[in-house]
């Protein structure tokens, strides 16, 4: 059996940490660590890491928000493409993403990664979750005009958090494989904190690294 893969996961809080610790204890080669809320705190954070040791892939993991009809409560999404939604320029004809700009890239796709084993392996585990890009943006989506907006620019696109990017960039400066997972625990849009459900996503998010432990083990 050859070394097992060593990973290192990104969280932005302190809770999230705590409910992924079950996974950082059962490998010695995984590492879990928090990088701040937002892209730039993140990105810092994870290529701090990123130096100090040899990794052979990073995580992006969190709670997220859901666009509507594209992910429920619970659901884990694993992104597909993590996306800088909100980065580029306003013109006359509407948002502008840096790639139009000549100044991209905004987009990471999630290449050589476990995402294809993963979504079976939740699958036979009757967890629900989709394979589509998650959104990240420096300001959380809090009208209903700007949840239009993204759905029109990001048909696709099933989350929205705020840190992807910040770990995809980082990822990229050490050509190290990246993935993003995410559990919902609310839908984008208007503020309703008595809709959220925050202890069900992070049990969620658990299971689904848990699990992915699992696959990169088998």
């Amino acid at each position: 059996m050859g070394k097992e893969p060593s990973v290192l996961i990104m969280v932005s809080v302190e809770a999230e940490k705590e409910a992924l610790m079950a996974a950082a204890e059962a490998r010695d080669s995984w590492n879990i660590q928090v990088g701040g809320v937002g892209a730039a705190p993140m990105s810092a954070q994870t290529a701090l890491l990123l130096a100090e040791r040899d990794y052979d892939l990073v995580i992006s993991a969190g709670i997220a928000g859901a666009f509507p009809d594209k992910a429920w409560l619970g659901d884990i999404v694993a992104a597909s493409e993590i996306i800088a939604a909100d980065m580029g320029a306003e013109t006359e004809e509407g948002f502008a993403p840096l790639e139009k700009l000549g100044l991209g890239p905004t987009h990471f796709t999630t290449e050589k990664t476990y995402t294809p084993e993963l979504l079976q392996k939740l699958v036979e585990q009757r967890v629900s979750a989709v394979e589509a890009p998650v959104l990240s943006v420096s300001t959380v989506t809090g009208t209903q005009a700007t949840v239009n907006q993204r759905a029109f620019l990001y048909e696709d696109a099933a989350a929205e958090a705020m840190e992807g990017y910040g770990v995809a960039v980082a990822a990229s400066y050490f050509n190290v494989p990246v993935m993003e997972l995410r559990a919902i625990s609310n839908e984008v849009g208007p503020r309703d904190r008595d809709a959220w459900d925050i202890p069900g996503a992070l049990r969620s998010l658990r299971s689904a690294v848990l699990i992915l432990q699992e696959v990169i083990s088998s």
